[in-house]
């Protein structure tokens, strides 16, 4: 595998799963600069050392849900650019990790949230110079729907984020009321919860 650098971060020698003080290294990198971006994280909420599972990559929560973090496939375990697309995707999730003690379950991720997400992945795969798979299913439903929001669909995110607290809190209302051309079935589905596990 060719070396790539993520601001500044650098591949290690090592694979991801042999290097948690990289993997730390990155996730700190992916989420200094979603804060840049989306504004800062939940202080309620620590963010603790990505794991690997499975059945990843997803976001999942500490029993008390004092925190969350990432769990990455298993191809990340030796694989840095995956681990940095998936990481990536995770990160925006993390911001603001929905879900308290003594819930039944964690409340879906919007398609709204989970299009940021993808989008978000793949912008640090460009800026790492590093290819990836064009999202697919409904990853890439959310991501075609999203664009038409407009060009800088970032800073809408963000200023849904401000205007609702939450990315997926953002109603279709909210979404029109931030992009009063956004067509009303667009919002509406951006706003509703995406299926599947989601996270």
């Amino acid at each position: 595998m060719d070396a790539f650098t993520f601001r500044s971060f650098s591949t290690p020698t090592a694979r991801p799963e042999a290097n948690p003080a990289a993997l730390w290294s990155l996730q700190s990198e992916l989420m200094s600069y979603a804060v840049e971006l989306f504004g800062p994280r939940n202080p309620d909420k620590t963010l603790y050392q990505p794991e690997f599972d499975p059945d990843g990559p997803h976001v999942r929560h500490r029993w008390n849900f004092d925190g969350a973090y990432a769990e990455l496939s298993d191809t990340s375990k030796s694989d840095w650019p995956c681990a940095l697309y998936e990481l990536a995707h995770e990160t925006v999730h993390l911001l603001d990790p929905r879900g308290i003690a003594g819930q039944a379950s964690v409340p879906k991720a919007s398609f709204l949230e989970e299009a940021l997400a993808t989008a978000y992945s793949m912008h640090c795969c460009q800026l790492a110079r590093l290819p990836f798979k064009p999202p697919s299913g409904n990853y890439n439903v959310a991501v075609s729907n999203a664009v038409r929001l407009g060009q800088d669909f970032f800073g809408i995110c963000r200023r849904l984020r401000e205007r609702c607290g939450h990315f997926s809190a953002a109603t279709a209302e909210d979404i029109i009321a931030v992009v009063p051309n956004c067509p009303r079935d667009v919002a509406e589905l951006l706003a509703s919860p995406f299926p599947g596990r989601g996270y």
